[in-house]
């Protein structure tokens, strides 16, 4: 029988995918393996989509466990502990499948998310004296309430004094804008990105042929280690074992050969999501997006902090690049009519070169 995702195919005595029950598998697997759920509170989530057991109520955790760890959502087969290539499309990556393993081996459960008020930023930083958590509170005064931040001092007494609430906007509005693309900037690189792709095709016809050699390479090894099994050179447990990572292996390779078959597996699409990135840190500023600064900001920065009424992080390599850059052709970017081909060239070619 196939598992729930698949359909039996009689004229080929095999699997097909199934579209619709395929994204609630592979939607199973990636949030229970980021810690989104418990098995009991998936149940519901994929009782919700219209996954049920044979009495069309919600699958029960038992059932719902022993599904999670079957590895034909790889594209394996087991049979009596052993496994084999299955010849039919994975639903689920490797990554994300060893994700729930360690989370079913674990019984993690979620974080519990507390109700609380609305301040977009608690969380983001902590105190650059002390370490504690930044908080914030409502204060009345001057004819009306506004909010501030503060250290929480639970590691002691700080001194560090609290800011507002509009003050820690404009900051953090300030300090996005130093990596911010505009739209008309972001366009325009995309644009030679794309044409940057149509040339490189051959390029990736060498990443191609590194696969091929790397999926020979491991039907060597399991070919060898099957020679060695028979011969009686290796105990039954250790040949278990060595197959099952061998084919694990193999089946991550075809994955990622299928994957570069259908969008490429190089820096193109990397390069595209980095400009696409940096445009949305310029709209969430310019929109006032409280939500999509906080997660642009705990997405690209680190050792976030407030200190002496400061914010501050530091930016990963990508954002640290780009903030670099931008200030080291500040002047000439800001001169820069939105026509201009050559110089909005000159910091794409400086960015890809650099990054």
């Amino acid at each position: 029988m196939a598992p729930y995702g698949y359909i039996n195919n009689a004229s080929t005595r095999n699997i097909d995918i199934d579209p619709v029950k395929a994204k609630i598998v592979k939607l199973a697997f990636k949030e229970f393996g980021e810690g989104k759920h418990t098995l009991s509170s998936l149940s519901g989530r994929l009782f919700e989509l219209g996954a049920v057991g044979r009495t069309g109520r919600p699958l029960c955790v038992a059932v719902l466990a022993q599904m999670m760890r079957q590895k034909a959502y790889m594209g394996i087969i087991t049979r009596k502990g052993e496994s084999y290539e299955g010849n039919f499309d994975p639903i689920v990556s490797l990554s994300d499948f060893e994700a729930v393993q360690k989370r079913l081996k674990s019984k993690a459960k979620p974080r519990k998310v507390k109700k609380g008020h609305n301040f977009p930023f608690v969380g983001l930083l902590t105190c650059g004296k002390c370490g504690a958590a930044i908080t914030a509170q409502y204060a009345h005064g001057h004819g009306g309430t506004y909010v501030y931040y503060r250290c929480t001092k639970r590691l002691g007494p700080c001194s560090q004094k609290y800011i507002g609430s509009n003050a820690l906007i404009e900051q953090l509005k300030g300090r996005l804008e130093k990596i911010a693309l505009k739209d008309e900037w972001a366009k325009y690189m995309l644009d030679e990105v794309t044409k940057w792709e149509k040339e490189e095709k051959s390029g990736g016809k060498e990443f191609a042929q590194n696969l091929e050699m790397k999926i020979v390479e491991v039907d060597k090894k399991l070919n060898m280690l099957v020679d060695e099994y028979l011969e009686g050179n290796i105990e039954k447990e250790i040949y278990l074992k060595k197959k099952d990572e061998l084919v694990k292996t193999k089946t991550d390779l075809n994955k990622k050969r299928s994957d570069f078959g259908r969008k490429g597996n190089n820096w193109i699409e990397p390069m595209r999501e980095w400009i696409k990135e940096a445009n949305r840190a310029g709209n969430a500023a310019l929109l006032n997006d409280f939500i999509a600064i906080k997660s642009f900001v705990k997405r690209n920065g680190t050792n976030r902090r407030l200190w002496g009424r400061k914010v501050g992080w530091d930016w990963n390599s990508d954002f640290k690049f780009l903030a670099e850059l931008k200030e080291k052709l500040g002047e000439e970017i800001a001169k820069l009519a939105p026509e201009g081909r050559e110089q909005k060239t000159k910091f794409l070619e400086s960015c890809f070169m650099s990054g």
